[in-house]
């Protein structure tokens, strides 16, 4: 059983690199995106120490996703000069948070929280947000944020 909470989280901005991918494909896509550009980003002065690993859906199916890997950047001065890095403003909203070890399997992690611990708590995903994420603090461990909304109650 996943220890889940809520937090408000304003806006914030983060810059990165992505791929689409699915779920057949995303173990060896999200493999190569951290090999390629894990040590460039830790290496980028950020707000927040720590890695994210943003994902949004890119079809109805709910079958292909990008993945971006990135940081907390405010300042766009200090990214490299590339034209490949990517900015996404991940909006204000509701999440449920769960708290993971590092060594976590994530594919578990995700369906115990979407399929289980949300609907007992009477939280759905808020799908007009469009934008969940992973994130990896500096100190260890990984962190699932998913907004969401109240079901309403019969």
């Amino acid at each position: 059983m996943l220890e889940i909470h809520l937090a408000e989280r304003e806006a914030f901005v983060v810059w990165g690199y992505s791929v689409e991918t699915d779920l057949e494909n995303n173990d060896k896509d999200i493999g190569e995106l951290w090999a390629g550009y894990k040590s460039e980003l830790e290496s980028l002065s950020c707000n927040c120490p720590g890695l994210y690993g943003a994902m949004w859906y890119t079809d109805e199916t709910h079958k292909r996703y990008f993945y971006m890997l990135a940081v907390q950047i405010d300042n766009m001065i200090e990214l490299p000069e590339n034209n490949s890095i990517q900015r996404l403003e991940i909006p204000k909203g509701l999440y449920a948070v769960a708290s993971l070890p590092g060594n976590a399997d994530l594919i578990e992690a995700w369906t115990e929280f979407y399929f289980r611990e949300l609907p007992a708590r009477k939280l759905e995903t808020n799908h007009q947000h469009g934008i969940f994420f992973e994130w990896y603090p500096a100190k260890g461990g990984v962190e699932l944020w998913n907004s969401v909304k109240q079901l309403k109650s019969d």
